[in-house]
């Protein structure tokens, strides 16, 4: 008989983190399988710790720098995944990411389970709340890979592009298959930066998919999931902190670079939200500016630049951003505006 597992990745970084990893952990303990959890903070929950049948912690964050993800992008042509392109203006927004920590993480966990002689795995990371009125598709899914040897579940946005682009942070497999394509790939901050740009100067998923797609055997059989995923797991609470919905993501809030008037400028954008936003500008604790964006809208407004580190962003009346003023600004993103 098969040996399943989940591998269950968490960060939890804050109070109402662990208390997310914590109910979505619990939840996952129902559908009866062993979980190997690597968490990357001290800030796991006690039930987490006791109920994991492994437990693996990794401290080491490997994060490229800032410069690494501009260069790259400057280079493609292309963004980060949030960017706007109007008659009014074209934004571009350049980010730093986890992403070599999150390829190490996984194969970490991969290579675990290879170790302790599992056969199939279901990855998941800690921003998912499985319903157990959807437990019998996850059952499904891994009875599926007596015929498959990965499960991968397509980004909606680019379900008619020519090429795959699979999810990183939800999917099936058979653990001597990943392992096998997991070995080959970086595994620090360094490899990561000098390894093939044309692989792992993308977005994650574009990385993800490029290693899987050049690594994997040629008898490697994949079902590729199209249909939506949070129409598959119409129950459950998928991307509970997805930066698509984070009111104050790097890539929708911040300071950027107007090329045409060479200076920073506060940018703020609500595109992918599905609620209005009220969004203050304060200066030295004085009301600046205040706007109330539709989803889909933006703004942006020009401060001193030595005015910066005094600025404080005030999101729907609660969540706050500050900055620091000595960055480099480009490196964030630009703003070009049509002539």
């Amino acid at each position: 008989m098969s040996k399943n597992v989940i591998l269950f990745l968490t960060s939890p970084s804050s109070i109402n983190r662990s208390k997310m990893c914590f109910d979505n952990f619990k939840q996952l303990l129902n559908l009866g399988y062993d979980i190997i959890t690597l968490s990357t903070t001290d800030l796991l929950h006690s039930y987490v710790i006791e109920k994991s049948t492994h437990l693996i912690y990794d401290y080491t964050s490997h994060k490229c720098d800032k410069k690494f993800y501009f260069d790259c992008y400057k280079a493609s042509g292309g963004g980060y995944f949030m960017y706007d392109n109007n008659s009014n203006h074209t934004v571009m927004f350049y980010s730093d990411t986890q992403f070599p920590s999150v390829l190490r993480n996984y194969r970490s966990l991969v290579s675990y389970a290879k170790c302790l002689g599992y056969d199939n795995y279901f990855y998941i990371e800690d921003d998912h709340f499985i319903h157990e009125l959807d437990f019998q598709i996850i059952r499904n899914y891994i009875d599926q890979l007596s015929e498959y040897d990965l499960i991968n579940f397509s980004l909606e946005k680019i379900l008619t592009a020519e090429k795959p682009q699979w999810l990183t942070w939800f999917n099936f497999g058979k653990v001597n298959t990943m392992f096998d394509i997991l070995k080959n790939v970086a595994y620090t901050e360094y490899e990561y930066k000098n390894s093939d740009i044309n692989i792992y100067s993308h977005f994650f998923e574009t990385v993800f998919t490029k290693l899987i797609i050049k690594y994997k055997s040629e008898n490697c059989k994949i079902l590729e999931e199209t249909t939506n995923i949070h129409d598959i797991f119409k129950h459950s609470s998928i991307n509970q902190i997805y930066s698509y919905r984070n009111l104050l993501d790097d890539a929708r809030c911040n300071f950027i670079y107007d090329t045409k008037n060479s200076k920073p400028v506060f940018y703020y954008s609500s595109v992918l939200l599905s609620e209005p936003v009220n969004v203050k500008v304060y200066i030295h604790d004085i009301l600046y500016v205040e706007n109330t964006l539709y989803p889909g809208c933006w703004f942006y407004n020009y401060i001193d630049p030595q005015l910066i580190e005094n600025t404080k962003i005030v999101i729907n009346g609660t969540f706050v951003k500050t900055f620091v003023g000595s960055q480099n600004f480009s490196y964030n993103g630009e703003l070009i505006l049509n002539s």
